[in-house]
């Protein structure tokens, strides 16, 4: 279960260029038993890769290739930020910000998006 909390805001001048920021906190609140699988951590060949009993070890994702345990396992709570830029109706530029509390780990992310079908269609200003 995730609880997530935020205010949106957009400012538009008169349809040309627009924008937005995003701001919010959120919680991840799981319950019962849990299996991590590390897109960080690779192992070699053999038995070691398989998961080696219940771990209450958050940074197990490090360490490790499969990780179980119960709930606080996959506990997460923090906050994130994101900002909108349109500078023309077909192009879209996006950056976002994250930031995990407890596993003091941060996370952006950049796009790009451009409207192909309004690029082939006219456009009425």
């Amino acid at each position: 279960m995730v609880f997530r909390r935020g205010g949106h805001w957009v400012r538009d001048w008169k349809g040309t260029i627009a924008f937005s920021l995003q701001a919010g906190a959120y919680d991840v609140a799981p319950w019962g038993n849990q299996t991590e699988m590390s897109r960080v951590f690779r192992c070699g060949r053999g038995p070691s890769c398989s998961a080696a009993g219940s771990s209450h070890n958050r940074q197990g994702y490090t360490s490790s290739n499969v990780t179980t345990g119960g709930a606080d396992l996959v506990r997460d709570n923090g906050y994130e930020a994101g900002f909108d830029f349109k500078p023309a109706y077909y192009l879209d530029f996006e950056f976002d910000y994250s930031r995990s509390v407890p596993l003091r780990l941060n996370n952006y992310s950049f796009g790009i998006g451009v409207n192909l079908s309004s690029l082939v269609r006219p456009h009425a200003h």
